[in-house]
């Protein structure tokens, strides 16, 4: 089984065997053929595991409806540190990876996202869930953080789908719940 997006906009599951008609890109719908992809993040929707978190960010669960139309989005609110989220388990230094995941505005608009340490880039939130994502090869550090901009303490954005992979660019959304999946390959 594998995700894609439904006509109405969120993220569904269809079963194993059944062709994938992905609406993201297309108001008709479009075939969605991939390679096989891992999501490498064992938590992908509980950012509470898995997670190390510096200057006490406060983790609301189930704070507002998620992409997949329930409700269990994450809530993260900033306490001392503009870098509340840090995932510490890159599998090495020098392989391309991309991360990706869907956020919202809060009380502030915009987010950064790094992996290894390479370089941050800010991403401008609104108040509709958008997927982000980034592409680094990291060559000193094994750790992705998810950061605040200039902001004080109390702010906050909303996240959902955290997914890793190792390659030049995202696929679509492969949910974990306490270890790595691997999506196997689409046949076409």
């Amino acid at each position: 089984s594998a995700t894609v997006v439904n006509k109405a906009g969120l993220i569904e599951t269809v079963g194993s065997g059944e062709p994938r008609i992905d609406f993201s890109n297309d108001a008709k719908g479009a075939l969605l053929l991939e390679p096989q992809r891992g999501n490498l993040v064992p938590y992908s929707e509980n950012f509470n595991s898995g997670w190390s978190q510096y200057g006490s960010p406060t983790i609301n669960i189930s704070s507002i409806i998620s992409p997949d139309g329930t409700l269990n989005s994450s809530n993260i609110t900033r306490g001392s540190n503009l870098t509340p989220l840090r995932y510490q388990s890159l599998t090495s230094t020098g392989t391309q990876y991309t991360f990706s995941l869907y956020a919202k505005k809060g009380s502030v608009d915009k987010i950064y996202l790094d992996i290894g340490d390479v370089a941050d880039v800010e991403f401008t939130l609104t108040d509709e869930w958008q997927r982000f994502e980034i592409t680094q090869t990291p060559t000193n550090y094994t750790h992705i953080d998810i950061s605040f901009g200039t902001s004080t303490s109390g702010d906050n954005f909303y996240i959902y789908g955290a997914q890793l992979e190792a390659g030049s660019y995202a696929t679509s959304y492969i949910p974990t719940q306490g270890s790595a999946v691997t999506r196997s390959a689409d046949a076409s």
